[in-house]
């Protein structure tokens, strides 16, 4: 069996929390598994009914170290780096048309790191309003631990997103 990392196997948890949460909504609308997810049920119960913990066969019990603290502060720095990667964006110009590209406010990284510094503290109600200064912001950033966080756009399907899983939709369920 693979041995993962503290970081992947906290980012694994996260995910596939947030997958029976979304499993759970559609099994309560009254839709039904697909075939790729009868599968590995059929086969993750069998290992459950032969005495494996259903915390390891669904990879969901926290590691040493691990807390439920951390994933809620990834989530938090996760909505910071999207207010971050987009004050950087470039600001748009007479030139520009609306559909080529997207648009931010055109700051530097410092700039961004200070404007977001104080509505970081606000948005998540901290006692020490140095909670999410600009060092701090700026030592994350750089961080390669938090590298998949630096972009303007989020989904839930995101790791560490703040947003609730869901599954797009089939080409063929469009039609």
């Amino acid at each position: 069996m693979r041995r993962w990392k503290p970081h992947e196997r906290r980012q694994l948890r996260a995910w596939q929390l947030k997958r029976f949460r979304e499993l759970s909504r559609r099994l309560n609308e009254g839709e039904s598994l697909t075939v790729e997810e009868k599968i590995y049920f059929a086969k993750a119960f069998d290992r459950i009914g032969n005495g494996e913990s259903a915390d390891l066969v669904f990879r969901i019990k926290r590691g040493p170290g691990d807390k439920a603290r951390d994933d809620t502060q990834k989530k938090k720095i996760s909505q910071i780096f999207q207010l971050v990667a987009t004050a950087i964006l470039p600001k748009a110009t007479a030139n520009d048309s609306a559909s080529s590209r997207f648009f931010g406010v055109g700051m530097t990284l410092e700039q961004a790191f200070e404007w977001v510094s104080p509505r970081a503290s606000e948005l998540f109600g901290n006692e020490s309003p140095s909670a999410y200064g600009p060092e701090y912001l700026k030592k994350l950033w750089y961080d390669p631990q938090y590298a998949h966080m630096k972009s303007p756009f989020r989904s839930a399907q995101d790791l560490d997103s703040p947003f609730e899983f869901y599954e797009l939709p089939q080409i063929a369920d469009l039609e």
